[in-house]
């Protein structure tokens, strides 16, 4: 049965979900992989949340008319539609803005969340009164869709204070949080590339506590084109940037071994491409036999 379609300002008027899931999409998104996000996430075991779907600008023909159909087909689906191009942080600051949700979970637009995705995070969230973001571990599946390999972090709130020194030490699309959180640390809108980890370390700089959990939640898509969008000067400013941003949460005798690894950073997003993708591949494996 189709439902009324409503906008934003109707869920003032509405009880308040448990979880608010804000995803941002653009026109560059393949339309499968687009479809393939939204259906993991509207197949989700936990009973109450509410979907918001920022539009980062305008949409393909195809995938408007999809959104359409969600709006009419699904109450708690709620579509926002920028009239430009903004930027990642800057729609997810909108879809966070217009959400309701107890707590906000963040979902990138070509990644699969896994069924139990909510339901794990909303129980750790509220059995550990005092993390204000979790993230987890996520499968890393190519533009097929087969997995190569699985991405994983640490886990303890004091080692990714340490981590995060060098690496994000959350992977943005698996991350839930509590709204207050959200609601006063927002993503810098100013960065179109690691503004989730100049959010994180806004976090601890605050003295707010942050984990990972040791489950796989998303199939984290790596696509053909993502190590040439990981090359280049812009890449390498973020990735500098960041990092002398978060120096200050390091000890004084770390923070030579900081500042050499933020230089070596910036360098490395000017090597070819298959450079880049190697020592990437090469790094997340020797971080997951780590942790493991």
């Amino acid at each position: 049965m189709e439902v009324e379609k409503r906008d934003v300002g109707t869920l003032v008027n509405r009880s308040l979900p448990n979880v608010s899931v804000v995803m941002a999409v653009h026109v560059g998104v393949q339309y499968g992989h687009f479809v393939q996000a939204i259906d993991s996430i509207i197949e989700q075991t936990l009973p109450d949340f509410e979907f918001v779907i920022v539009c980062d600008g305008e949409l393909t023909i195809e995938q408007e008319a999809y959104l359409v159909s969600l709006e009419k087909n699904y109450s708690f689906v709620v579509v926002i539609r920028l009239g430009e191009n903004v930027g990642p942080g800057a729609a997810r600051n909108t879809g966070i803005k217009n959400s309701k949700g107890k707590y906000v979970a963040i979902m990138d637009s070509d990644d699969i969340a896994l069924s139990y995705r909510l339901k794990r995070q909303f129980d750790y969230l509220e059995e550990h009164n005092d993390i204000a973001v979790v993230g987890g571990f996520c499968d890393v599946i190519d533009d097929d869709g087969v997995i190569a390999g699985t991405r994983k972090l640490p886990l303890s709130p004091e080692s990714l204070r340490l981590y995060s020194l060098f690496f994000c030490p959350l992977n943005n699309p698996t991350v839930m949080g509590r709204r207050k959180v959200f609601e006063s640390y927002m993503y810098d809108e100013k960065l179109r590339q690691g503004e989730d980890y100049r959010l994180w370390v806004k976090l601890l700089k605050a003295n707010y506590k942050i984990a990972n959990i040791s489950d796989e939640l998303i199939k984290f898509r790596v696509s053909s084109d993502l190590y040439k969008r990981r090359s280049g000067f812009h890449k390498g400013m973020s990735d500098i940037v960041n990092r002398l941003y978060a120096v200050q949460l390091s000890p004084v005798y770390l923070m030579p071994f900081v500042l050499l690894f933020a230089i070596g950073s910036f360098s490395v997003r000017f090597l070819p491409v298959g450079v880049i993708q190697f020592l990437t591949t090469s790094l997340e494996r020797v971080r997951a036999k780590l942790i493991d």
